[in-house]
């Protein structure tokens, strides 16, 4: 994993009588995830590039729970990149989002121990059979090495 300066960012919201509804109402909150760095967002623990595409995460703890690996369904994450899973070992399962249309060749099998990968059903790209990744035209993506 690199080494990128992570900042947080707080924001405090803060009622104002004077403030006219007609500018208040104009003001939305920011979309959940917060930045990472310039280039980078966290979104659920992993670090999406500004194309979307998931580069690494934060901590395995916020992303591995009880051995499986959910990426965020957030219309801001597209794809799993070429590196985005190195050292995890130990999760047993994946799960991926309809949101998910992109994941590099070989990133799955990085995970030694997996077991089935689980894909959401209105997954436009990919699908799920026998916990392993096919394409929609039938093509196998990818076979978990634990199997």
């Amino acid at each position: 994993m690199d080494s990128a300066k992570t900042e947080t960012i707080t924001q405090e919201t803060v009622t104002d009588k004077s403030v006219p509804e007609s500018i208040t109402g104009k003001i939305t909150e920011e979309p959940a995830g917060e930045p990472m760095t310039e280039d980078l967002l966290n979104l659920e623990g992993f670090k999406v590039n500004s194309e979307g595409v998931i580069e690494g995460y934060e901590n395995l703890d916020l992303i591995l729970c009880d051995g499986m690996i959910i990426f965020p369904a957030d219309e801001r994450c597209s794809g799993i990149g070429e590196h985005a899973l190195d050292g995890i070992s130990d999760a047993v399962e994946v799960y991926i989002p309809a949101n998910i249309t992109f994941v590099a060749p070989g990133v799955l099998e990085k995970i030694g121990g997996l077991m089935y990968i689980e894909v959401a059903p209105d997954n436009p790209v990919y699908e799920s059979r026998d916990g392993m990744l096919y394409n929609k035209g039938g093509e196998l993506i990818s076979r978990p090495n634990g199997r």
